[in-house]
C-alpha cells in the first residue's frame, strides 16, 4: 500500500498482479502520484492495470500521462472526466488500451469517443 505525499486522503494498494488500484476523493492530480515513502523512480511501471475507484471523481491534467503504459483502465461510475492529451490518447490507440467501466458511464463514453476498446468491468477480458 502506498500513500500520497500530496493528499492524504488518496491511497494506492498494490496487488502484484499487475493491477494497481487508486482509493480517494474528488479529482486526482499529477502530485497525488507523488508517494509519501520513495518507492523508486519506476514504481508505476509494476502496473499494468490501473483501478479508479468509487469517490474519485477526475482524473487531471497530468495524472493519465504518469501511468501512460497502462494496457487496462478501469474507471469507476463516479469518474465522470480525464484530462488525456491527443498524444496519449494516440498511442493508447495504436497499442489498444482496454478502458474497462459500466454501461452508460463517463468510462464507456470516453472510451467510444477516443475509439479505445471498452468492456464492461464485471467482463474479464481474455
Amino acid at each position: 500500500m502506498f500513500f500520497s505525499k500530496h493528499n492524504k486522503n488518496i491511497t494506492y494498494i498494490n496487488h502484484y498482479s499487475g493491477l494497481l488500484e487508486v482509493e480517494g476523493k474528488g479529482v486526482l492530480s499529477l502530485e497525488d502520484t507523488e508517494l509519501l515513502y520513495e518507492q523508486g523512480k519506476n514504481w508505476k511501471k509494476e502496473y499494468d492495470t490501473l483501478s479508479v475507484t468509487e469517490g474519485i471523481t477526475g482524473l487531471g491534467e497530468g495524472y493519465i500521462e504518469f501511468f501512460s503504459h497502462i494496457d487496462c483502465l478501469i474507471l469507476s461510475r463516479t469518474v465522470v472526466s480525464v484530462a488525456a492529451s491527443p498524444e496519449l490518447l494516440k498511442g493508447w490507440l495504436k497499442r489498444k488500451v482496454l478502458i474497462c467501466g459500466e454501461y452508460d458511464t463517463f468510462a464507456e463514453r470516453f472510451a467510444g469517443e477516443n475509439g479505445l476498446r471498452f468492456l464492461h468491468s464485471d467482463i474479464q477480458s481474455v
